[in-house]
């Protein structure tokens, strides 16, 4: 009977342990505010500057919806969570239990599918384009020829080659590296 017992207790005691750090969390959050890090750190985490980062706040705001509870994540911290995923590629450990925006993984997978919707809603349909005729190709395949040295790249992101469906008989290079290109 003693054993039942404290097995009982032991699953109590790890709920308790459960609802505390879930308040820990809610309190970091709703009390912290990456806009008050310095530029580099800022720059650091989440590769772009503040001013930038408020631009994109300020236009997906508007299409994102904000949560009636008063648990709700605000969008600024849902921003910021996603920000750093794209920065890293990654939203384990690093930001799940991240000090700026102390939320769970499954939190932050959330935060990432709501925010990347709202860039590809607003954001996306002005800034991102691609080259669509043959002479924009080789404008931009000699560019990158001429300036690093890269045969038939003609885009990147973020210093990573990715490949696009293209023409099956002419021979794709990719090189794929972590890099950032200022």
């Amino acid at each position: 009977m003693l054993p039942i017992f404290h097995r009982r207790l032991e699953r109590v005691r790890q709920r308790q342990e459960n609802r505390d750090l879930v308040l820990y969390r809610r309190h970091l959050r709703d009390h912290s505010n990456p806009f008050d890090i310095p530029v580099e750190r800022f720059i650091e985490l989440y590769r772009l500057n503040k001013e930038l980062a408020r631009y994109v706040i300020n236009t997906i705001s508007p299409v994102m919806a904000q949560g009636v509870y008063g648990n709700s994540i605000p969008n600024l911290i849902k921003m910021f969570a996603s920000l750093r995923f794209y920065a890293t590629g990654s939203y384990q450990r690093d930001i799940g239990l991240a000090y700026l925006v102390s939320l769970s993984q499954t939190s932050v997978r959330r935060c990432i599918q709501q925010v990347t919707q709202a860039i590809e809603t607003t954001i996306a349909i002005h800034e991102v384009t691609f080259p669509t005729s043959e002479i924009e190709h080789n404008r931009i395949k000699h560019s990158f020829m001429d300036k690093f040295g890269l045969p038939g790249v003609i885009g990147c992101v973020d210093g990573t080659h990715m490949p696009f469906p293209g023409q099956p008989e002419k021979l794709i290079i990719f090189i794929i590296e972590r890099a950032t290109i200022l």
